[in-house]
């Protein structure tokens, strides 16, 4: 028995009650005090309760983020490449994501990409206006 299974089993997870490693938010929100901290960092779920007492930054960061998704705050840090092959020593299942969570993330993306086309075409629609402006005054005189 591998020792992550070992401690899951010591701790009294079952990966039947768990949907095979999904986790859902809720139950992660119910783990957001230092006896029992859960986070979600990319929709991975993170049992970091032992690790607590050793991160460099003091605890009061990672109980900030207790029971909710603690991706951006993670990537704000900029943590180390060590620092973030350490997150998988901690993982203990995967978000689970209903359907209306599915949908939300598919349209955020679709949104994202017409964002950004919009911002291009804004850009090149200015560089173009600039541009006319510039050959309008230089051929004026």
């Amino acid at each position: 028995m591998s020792a992550t299974l070992l401690l899951r089993w010591r701790m009294g997870y079952n990966e039947a009650e768990e949907g095979n490693g999904e986790i859902n938010i809720e139950e992660v929100a119910k783990h957001n005090t230092a006896a029992s901290i859960w986070m979600i960092y990319e929709d991975k779920v993170l049992d970091i309760t032992n690790f607590l007492d050793k991160h460099p930054g003091g605890d009061s960061i990672l109980l900030e983020v207790a029971g909710q998704d603690g991706t951006s705050r993670f990537r704000d840090i900029r943590h180390s490449k060590d620092a973030v092959k350490m997150i998988d020593q901690y993982v203990i299942g995967i978000v689970k994501k209903d359907a209306d969570t599915q949908k939300k993330n598919s349209f955020g993306i679709f949104s994202e990409r017409k964002y950004k086309k919009c911002i291009y075409i804004t850009a090149a629609t200015a560089v173009l206006a600039l541009g006319l402006l510039v050959a309008h005054k230089c051929l004026r005189k």
